[in-house]
């Protein structure tokens, strides 16, 4: 099927693409027959092009041609040129996600600030299909699979139903002008080399593999999306916070169907591999944990619980005002004036009587020999007891957090609240703190 104006309005209309239409185009022969349909479809539409000050005179002509079509065509233009910083951060790091970073932060600013409905990209079917090779061969889940979505929030993407080969032949049939980019032929890209090397040999061994992934890519799109629907809804039954842990628990594991599938869908999001989920399978041992980007996922008698720091982490002590948010501590407070007070009686949140406290307070970890009152007790009792009672497990005892007035332990955080400034008919300023 050749590219057409009708075929190309039907795409946007079947994406929800109406209304104006911030088109990127980068100079290459995909992102001309993007610009030339959108515009021959009398589609109100603007030029977005971004300088990433890498390739010298060759992205300077780049420029030079996608404004020179512009204007032709009488269309707004919009250029980004990055800076030295921002160069040099491309440069320093994975020189395309860097760069995919800036392209969409600006465009989704252009396309606010100039009231652009959508922002279309060129990418085109042999994008998807070499994009779900990519994501296969990293490990990627369900998610990655189903390639580059169609639409993305503001995101669409009108050319992939049409292959790379189709778009050149169209734009040399319509006398379109483009640069190549010789980048696209440098081999330390990943991309680049499973554009040149994995997929001839697909071809070889099957051809036409290329097309059949990416047709196959809409419907990978839905099955992925319904089942994520199945998956969120069972972890929002399921999974419980308390004091900054989330806890599954093995018994309600147990009642899907597909444990692994499940546990993808809820680590992966977080940083977690696919071989790491199948070692938080495996674990058995409690105090046992798998680590992944700054969570750890520790086995718990029968249960998975998911930390945002690993045990043995001891934060600095800090000291917090009425109203205040700690760094090292996931606390806050707030002052809240009793007529406009509520009471909320959830583990993670305590309330004081303001007036009744001396600030600033002390949060801290909780130490050995710290003793606690707790509301409606005689006496004290140690906190190392109270972490017992309720069950907490050693690896996370270290992560516990206590508030100190004075000598005195106000609250463990998440646990239990002391009998301190209670909250009586005469008080008139309640301090609330919440962790998490």
């Amino acid at each position: 099927m050749k590219p057409d104006v009708s075929t190309f309005q039907a795409a946007l209309r079947d994406l929800g693409a109406g209304g104006r239409l911030l088109v990127a185009v980068s100079g290459g022969a995909d992102s001309m027959c993007l610009l030339h349909l959108a515009h021959a479809s009398g589609i109100a539409c603007g030029v977005a092009h971004i300088h990433y000050g890498l390739r010298g005179s060759d992205a300077d002509a780049d420029a030079r041609l996608v404004e020179s079509e512009a204007i032709r065509r009488c269309l707004p233009f919009y250029l980004f040129t990055c800076n030295e910083h921002e160069t040099a951060k491309i440069r320093a790091s994975n020189t395309q996600e860097k760069a995919r970073e800036i392209r969409y932060t600006w465009l989704s600013y252009i396309a606010r600030l100039h009231g652009y409905e959508h922002i279309a990209t060129a990418h085109h079917a042999d994008d998807q299909a070499e994009t779900m090779v990519h994501h296969f061969l990293r490990g990627s889940g369900p998610a990655g699979l189903s390639g580059i979505a169609p639409v993305r929030g503001q995101l669409v993407r009108p050319l992939l139903r049409w292959s790379r080969q189709e778009l050149r032949d169209f734009a040399t049939e319509q006398a379109l002008v483009w640069r190549e980019d010789e980048s696209n032929e440098s081999m330390r890209y990943t991309r680049n080399r499973i554009r040149r090397e994995v997929m001839p040999v697909l071809e070889a061994v099957l051809p036409g593999a290329a097309g059949r992934l990416a047709g196959r890519a809409a419907l990978y799109h839905e099955v992925d999306a319904m089942i994520g629907q199945q998956l969120s809804g069972f972890l929002r039954t399921y999974l419980s916070h308390e004091a900054g842990v989330t806890t599954l628990d093995g018994a309600d594991l147990a009642q899907y169907p597909y444990p692994r599938l499940l546990l993808a869908h809820w680590l992966m999001p977080l940083g977690f591999t696919l071989p790491q989920v199948e070692q938080v399978l495996l674990l058995r041992d409690p105090g046992t944990r798998v680590d992944a980007a700054g969570y750890s996922i520790w086995r718990d008698r029968e249960a998975w619980c998911l930390t945002v720091r690993h045990a043995g982490e001891k934060p600095a002590e800090e000291w917090i005002s009425e109203e205040a948010r700690c760094v090292a501590f996931p606390i806050r407070s707030r002052i809240v004036a009793r007529e406009e007070w509520t009471l909320d009686t959830s583990p993670s949140t305590a309330q004081f009587d303001a007036d009744q406290l001396s600030f600033p307070v002390c949060v801290r970890s909780w130490r050995e020999g710290d003793r606690i009152q707790p509301m409606g007790m005689e006496g004290s009792q140690p906190v190392s007891d109270l972490l017992i009672q309720r069950k907490v497990p050693a690896f996370l005892k270290a992560a516990v957090v206590v508030l100190e007035q004075e000598g005195k332990i106000l609250w463990v955080a998440g646990y239990r609240r002391s009998g301190i400034a209670p909250i009586t008919a005469e008080t008139r300023r309640v301090w609330e703190v919440h962790i998490g």
